[in-house]
């Protein structure tokens, strides 16, 4: 490489390895205890998670009262599986409030499936691969508030885990995927005379400028080896970001709301 590469060491205190998926997070985090070195220690201080249940045992059931009558009484279904997953003093696991937001992004709305999935954000559990899960499910639903949020919950995710590029190729990929369909939205609506779309050029100039950011820092620091040549999927999604600003500055889109080409973004 041709940058001069810094270390980064591990902050004090740093967050247990994310686990591989949002199964182990809910056995990780559910009601009881651990054994540590120093002994036995309470894994969930703010709030208690229930015992994880088979997702079959549940899903089939919401799945058709989401396709009978025309899905009018899924809401009740929901909520008597959610009481009974539930326990006297504990909520549903994260992967209950997934699978089931999973199946009415599939049947019914957006906006609910959103708001069931966001519970898990509300069990003050700082988990980076919980809260990549969530990000990534509000990121499909392809709402414009929840992809706001997904890049929240991205931003949270550096926090929380700053020593795994992971985490920095997370917020540049949620922040390139609204920037390129901001663009995509804007031309649409130039070839279709207009919509109600109107593109922020200012936002959508900060995202591309911050993904830029992240995806440098990941190619000009030296990680640990377990994350041996991930400067390859960083310079591809660099490489993405630069044909986008290319796309924004061309001729058909470069005088966005009266803005002149010297305030465009930099393609590298």
């Amino acid at each position: 490489r041709t940058m001069m590469q810094m270390q980064v060491s591990s902050p004090a205190g740093a967050p247990p390895p994310a686990r591989s998926n949002v199964a182990q997070v809910d056995e990780f985090y559910s009601v009881g205890s651990r054994k540590t070195e120093e002994g036995t220690e309470s894994v969930c201080r703010s709030s208690s998670i229930a015992r994880p249940k088979d997702t079959e045992a549940y899903a089939g059931q919401l799945e058709v009262a989401l396709q009978q009558d025309n899905g009018q009484n899924w809401k009740q279904e929901y909520i008597t599986l959610r009481n009974k997953v539930n326990g006297p003093t504990s909520m549903a696991p994260p992967s209950f409030f997934l699978a089931c937001a999973r199946l009415v992004l599939k049947h019914a709305t957006t906006v609910d499936a959103v708001r069931i999935a966001t519970n898990c954000l509300e069990l003050n559990i700082d988990d980076v691969q919980m809260l990549r899960c969530v990000g990534y499910f509000l990121l499909s639903t392809g709402e414009n508030s929840a992809v706001d949020l997904a890049v929240q919950v991205f931003d949270k995710v550096q926090d929380l885990q700053p020593c795994e590029p992971q985490s920095y190729l997370d917020g540049a990929l949620v922040r390139f995927w609204k920037a390129h369909r901001s663009v995509l939205k804007r031309q649409n609506d130039e070839e279709n005379n207009g919509s109600d779309f109107i593109c922020n050029f200012e936002e959508l100039r900060s995202d591309i400028t911050k993904c830029q950011r992240l995806l440098s820092h990941v190619l000009t620091h030296k990680w640990a080896e377990r994350f041996t040549e991930v400067e390859w999927p960083a310079l591809i999604l660099l490489h993405c970001v630069a044909d986008l600003v290319k796309d924004l500055n061309d001729e058909n889109i470069s005088n966005i709301d009266g803005l002149g080409l010297s305030s465009l973004p930099p393609e590298w």
